[in-house]
């Protein structure tokens, strides 16, 4: 059992470092056009008109992306005040009851989620795209997010700590 957690979770730093380059391609590709946006304002006393409906879509995609890399980093806001004053046990029982909280939370998210993805109809004007395109990278940060706590509680129940966060993948 071991084994097959320790290749999972090369899988999910492998993603997350993924995720982390795809994310910061959204904030390169924002910044690139915003620019010329800007400068062809400045030259042409008019502006790109497709820039500001890109940079709502990979704001949006680079905020859901992100999502997996922050909760796998540990970067996301915690309070250990409760979790610091626990014995042993206490804190096994504290991480067991997170990671349950953590897979129901998103469990109903992804339980919604065919109906969002059906009832989000039209297409994002000039962008082409689908307007259920915008959530696509929410749902798939979500399901890792699972796997990642599913991993968490397997760790768990064979005795292992949890998995060291706050020094993931870097660009």
């Amino acid at each position: 059992m071991g084994t097959l957690i320790d290749g999972a979770e090369a899988g999910l730093a492998w993603l997350e470092t993924l995720f982390l380059r795809l994310a910061n391609a959204c904030l390169a590709v924002m910044l690139i056009a915003n620019m010329v946006n800007i400068l062809v304002r400045t030259v042409a006393d008019r502006g790109l008109l497709w820039v500001f409906p890109w940079t709502t879509v990979l704001f949006v995609w680079c905020s859901f992306i992100g999502l997996f890399v922050v909760y796998r980093r540990g970067t996301d806001i915690t309070v250990d005040y409760f979790h610091d004053r626990l014995g042993g046990s206490g804190r096994m029982a504290l991480r067991i009851f997170a990671d349950l909280v953590v897979i129901a939370v998103l469990a109903v998210l992804l339980a919604v989620a065919p109906k969002v993805l059906v009832a989000q109809k039209g297409d994002i004007e000039l962008t082409g795209l689908s307007r259920w395109m915008l959530s696509v990278p929410l749902f798939i940060s979500s399901i890792l997010i699972v796997v990642d706590v599913g991993l968490d509680l397997a760790r768990a129940a064979i005795g292992r700590g949890s998995r060291a966060r706050g020094h993931g993948a870097v660009l």
